[in-house]
């Protein structure tokens, strides 16, 4: 599996689940966190202590919400993507998952937003 460039070192993404998001930085490593409210706030903590400006958020149904909330409200910038998009994109599973692979990919510019433009 060849390695592709990142494109922004302080851009994360977030694969949101009904239970756990998954998020990862620059394509590193993802970190899980819980979806009440505290874990939340412990995401967006998480995301600010590591300097990120951007996240991008892959999600089905409606548990962005919350999420996307707490980070707009923080300052961050939150992007919804399309998952048909990102399920599209080449050697797009590797073994952390597809969220470090996106994060790694995810630039403000490279994908159009949907929520927050």
């Amino acid at each position: 599996m060849s390695d592709l460039p990142v494109l922004d070192a302080r851009a994360a993404f977030i694969d949101v689940g009904s239970e756990q998001m998954y998020v990862s930085i620059a394509g590193g490593p993802p970190a899980v966190f819980g979806t009440v409210a505290a874990q939340l706030h412990a995401l967006r903590d998480w995301l600010l202590a590591h300097e990120v400006h951007s996240v991008a958020i892959e999600a089905t149904r409606v548990y962005w919400l919350p999420l996307y909330g707490v980070l707009e409200a923080s300052g961050l910038e939150a992007v919804m993507v399309n998952g048909r998009q990102t399920k599209n994109l080449p050697e797009r599973l590797c073994a952390a998952g597809p969220y470090s692979r996106l994060a790694g990919l995810y630039a403000p510019t490279c994908w159009p937003h949907s929520v927050g433009s």
